[in-house]
């Protein structure tokens, strides 16, 4: 198994202009899980800067973990949006 080469080869992408950094904003989403009564994350709202720290502080269950699988869409909000936004060093 080690010794298998993959049949599925990387790609390198095309050089593009840079360098870039991206911007995560999260304005008032909300989320409820499929099936769910209730939404389960209320009126969520934060912006995650390039070059800047963002924690997520809270007890078990609160909602950290789900609010980070929010921005690859590994959860689909209920309401609102999840925007990344691409910025260029000259702005």
């Amino acid at each position: 198994m080690l010794e298998t080469e993959p049949l599925i080869k990387d790609r390198h992408p095309p050089a593009i202009p840079g360098p870039f950094s991206r911007q995560h904003r999260i304005p008032q989403c909300e989320l409820r899980y499929p099936g769910a009564e209730e939404d389960v994350l209320h009126d969520i709202t934060f912006t995650a800067k390039p070059g800047q720290t963002t924690a997520f502080i809270g007890t078990t269950g609160s909602g950290k973990s789900t609010i980070v699988n929010l921005i690859p869409r590994f959860y689909e909000v209920t309401s609102g949006c999840i925007l990344v936004t691409a910025l260029t060093s000259g702005r």
